[in-house]
């Protein structure tokens, strides 16, 4: 190579068919309308809906199906709709499609395109909720034992979600990486920490709880060389505990003797959700659901197998048991480690989270049925039938590990320079905290919609946001108007809210700092590299 010349990076190809594409849309719209926090019955969410559903059934009708595939695609879909028709629930179909649309979709390449558009809409929600641009939900909780405290949602439809969806970006992100040993666990450790700084807004037991576990099974699988039998025994008995526990605990509740106190114990353990869900387990079964959502009950229910099992019937649930089963005893036959932490996790966790199998498309683990589905009917001989369009595509050249070169180059500037950037961020977040105190002074009390808490009965109190007095020095959150009451809140609500501000500030600040630091440090490096080629 001649002095001054730069070498033009390799190419690398890719090929990708219309299907392929297709299925990528629907992907990434439904991905960022739930990441965004847009929800049922919202414009934006029903626009998202549409455009989704034009792309997978575009996919569909252009692919070629064997007679194996085309009546168990319709089957399906059939019964999304009978369920749809008869409870209103979007749901099934919704689901259904995320898996039937998987055929001929390299799963690695639909969680890098997740990946990017998870974090993306995650930390678009995380920056606008700390910078006070836009604050969603509010609720205050009896929580940790500090009395009422906020919780904040971060722009989704609850605190709980807000947690379910880090540890869904956790889950993309251990999915896609390859490193082991110390730079594993230094990643664990790191996401770890973000549970944490999560937990501290959403105060979501159930969440943290699931990230942990997430992690903790993700290590132990990493580290493991090979599983015993016993290992993979337990693996496979999982799924069966989890329906067990989420159908028979709900009906012990009403026996008597040592049973109901093991019932009670059970319930007591998730926060009364086995008492939500033997409620609803008793308006019986149907082969296509009820509307439960006509039936008018005052407390939700959380459980993702009851919902399953009562809301969309038991011929859905009979079939989604059977393919967890199929798919957790394939993948453990083969190995399948990332695959089986991620299934298994999300298992535990519907025993008391609704996200399973609701509109929520946070339950990644249906991708695994999916990509199961079709090598069990690839291998399946038989006459193919549709347009064979899907097929049709281009071959796509890019720079070969460029993205991978600037993150190693970075990588190398933060050891080489630790201390230097290290002093720049802490300089950084300390700037940034003091900034916010002194732009944001601790209020004299917080002010709340009588809705948004759980905190028993208080003196009611009736404000007029557009006539306050000009020493008023509280907190205003979810009003509604004039003639609606809220609660008036101080103590340690107001200095969880501070230490909150303190800590998200010093992130920022030490983020954005950081950031320019290590900018500073890789321009100085071409120039000076730069300069040696001119000498």
């Amino acid at each position: 190579m001649k002095c001054g010349t730069v070498q033009k990076p390799a190419k690398q190809r890719t090929d990708i068919c219309i299907g392929e594409i297709l299925y990528y849309l629907f992907w990434s719209i439904m991905l960022a309308a739930k990441g965004l926090g847009l929800y049922e019955g919202m414009l934006y969410y029903n626009i998202a809906l549409i455009l989704s559903f034009s792309c997978i059934i575009l996919k569909l009708l252009l692919e070629k199906h064997t007679i194996r595939e085309l009546l168990i695609e319709g089957a399906l879909l059939s019964l999304g709709v009978m369920i749809y028709v008869t409870t209103s629930d979007k749901a099934p179909l919704i689901n259904i499609l995320m898996v039937i649309g998987l055929k001929n979709v390299p799963i690695k390449r639909v969680f890098k395109v997740g990946l990017v558009v998870w974090s993306a809409c995650f930390t678009w929600r995380t920056i606008m909720e700390v910078t006070g641009i836009s604050t969603g939900l509010a609720l205050v909780h009896e929580k940790m034992g500090l009395g009422p405290i906020i919780r904040w949602s971060f722009g989704y439809p609850h605190p709980n979600v807000l947690q379910i969806s880090y540890a869904v970006l956790v889950a993309f992100i251990l999915y896609m990486v390859n490193c082991d040993g110390k730079k594993y666990m230094a990643l664990v450790g790191v996401l770890f920490l973000g549970n944490c700084y999560v937990f501290l807004y959403s105060v979501s037991y159930t969440g943290v709880i699931l990230v942990t576990l997430f992690l903790g099974i993700s290590c132990y699988f990493r580290l493991r060389k090979s599983f015993s039998r016993l290992e993979k025994i337990l693996m496979q008995s999982i799924l069966p505990v989890c329906v067990s526990v989420s159908l028979i605990a709900p009906l012990i509740i009403d026996t008597s003797g040592i049973i109901r106190k093991i019932g009670e114990f059970l319930n007591k353990a998730v926060n009364n959700r086995f008492l939500a869900s033997s409620v609803y387990l008793s308006c019986g079964l149907a082969p296509f659901g009820k509307n439960l959502a006509s039936m008018n009950f005052s407390f939700a229910l959380d459980s993702s197998y009851v919902g399953l099992l009562v809301n969309n019937g038991w011929i859905i649930f009979i079939i989604v048991i059977a393919a967890y089963y199929f798919t957790i005893r394939n993948y453990v036959e083969t190995n399948r480690r990332k695959e089986l932490a991620i299934i298994l996790t999300f298992l535990i966790t519907g025993i008391s989270e609704p996200f399973l199998f609701n509109t929520s498309f946070k339950n990644l683990s249906l991708l695994f049925i999916g990509e199961a589905l079709f090598q069990w009917t690839c291998n399946k001989k038989g006459s193919k039938f549709g347009l064979n369009l899907s097929t049709i595509g281009r071959t796509i050249y890019y720079p070969a590990n460029s993205i991978c070169l600037y993150f190693e180059k970075c990588r190398e500037q933060i050891i080489n320079k630790k201390i230097k950037l290290a002093l720049v961020i802490i300089v950084g977040g300390m700037t940034a905290s003091i900034l916010y105190l002194v732009m944001n002074p601790a209020p004299e009390a917080v002010y709340i919609a009588v809705g948004n808490t759980d905190c028993g009965t208080r003196e009611e109190v009736f404000l007029d946001q557009s006539k306050l007095p000009a020493d008023f020095k509280g907190r205003i959150l979810e009003y509604h108007g004039i003639d609606k009451p809220m609660y008036c809140f101080n103590g340690n609500i107001i200095k969880v809210e501070m230490l909150r501000g303190i800590i998200s500030w010093f992130l920022l600040g030490g983020s954005f700092f950081g950031g320019i630091g290590i900018a500073v440090f890789l321009l100085k490096k071409e120039e000076n590299q730069d300069e040696k080629r001119i000498i």
